[in-house]
């Protein structure tokens, strides 16, 4: 399937189109038209626009959910995370659901390409506190087209979408961006969170530095942390034996001790 800067025809993404979505990759394996993902999801859609298929392009992009397509039809199943989360959490009423599902849609080299770019180069250049104008001109001059910000700008204020993350708030001329507070019962999904990256993009290497950790690996970034956060995260999962910290070399290395599947079934034994 082909993706455009517009994907998402005007829509943001909505939780419960997400949760439905992921509830059907269950229950079907069949191609289906999306009508007919409409009537069995009740997700609307029209004959030249509506919200099913952006919806099943942000599940993919959120890592929930895998697609194939045949002509106009879409046949969707689940990935491994998204099984954890329909299992644990089918509603998307946990916060921890929320954060895998923005930390997937805005990490590097995802195909939600402007939302990655925002959170991945835009806030790590120009701080936490961006003047809408500005934000507009540099991500227009950067695609090179006038580009749609209101998907963008609903997915965190709308609270049918992830407006209860409060990583993006518009304050009068400006957007306010606020890092996500690391949460210690959050520490298997950061675990997982970075161990997926690093097998994806530094497979055969048992052993990174801190420094590749956050400008290759781009651990962190889409919780807009700061090196100390980060430095304070990997001290956590050293405590879990998830990884190792080596302190002797400059810069400090971290190595891997576990895989990001035996993760998976913990990300949500730690909530109350």
């Amino acid at each position: 399937m082909k993706y455009s800067l517009n994907f998402h025809k005007t829509f943001s993404p909505e939780r419960d189109a997400i949760a439905q979505l992921l509830r059907l990759s269950k229950q079907s394996d069949k191609f289906l038209t999306k009508e007919e993902i409409s009537q069995l999801t009740t997700i609307p859609t029209g004959a030249s626009s509506g919200k099913v298929v952006p919806n099943i392009n942000y599940a993919e992009f959120m890592g929930l959910i895998n697609v194939e397509t045949k002509g106009k039809r879409f046949k969707v199943f689940p990935t491994i995370l998204g099984d954890i989360i329909y299992n644990e959490d089918p509603y998307f009423v946990e916060s921890i659901t929320l954060w895998s599902c923005h930390y997937n849609l805005v990490s590097k080299g995802s195909k939600a390409i402007l939302w990655s770019f925002v959170f991945n180069e835009l806030v790590p250049q120009l701080g936490t506190e961006i003047q809408k104008e500005v934000l507009s001109n540099i991500v227009c001059k950067n695609f090179e087209s006038e580009v749609n910000l209101t998907p963008l700008r609903s997915s965190y204020l709308n609270d049918t979408s992830f407006a209860a993350l409060n990583i993006m708030i518009d304050e009068g001329k400006n957007y306010i961006f606020t890092p996500h507070k690391i949460e210690p019962s959050y520490k298997y999904l950061y675990a997982y969170q970075l161990l997926s990256n690093w097998e994806k993009l530094a497979g055969d290497m048992t052993e990174i530095t801190i420094t590749d950790l956050k400008e290759k690996l781009y651990f962190g970034v889409p919780y807009l942390w700061s090196d100390r956060d980060i430095l304070n995260v990997i001290e956590l999962l050293q405590d879990e034996r998830i990884i190792l910290i080596n302190r002797q070399l400059n810069p400090l290395t971290i190595v891997r001790q576990e895989s990001s599947q035996v993760l998976l079934s913990q990300i949500y034994s730690l909530l109350i």
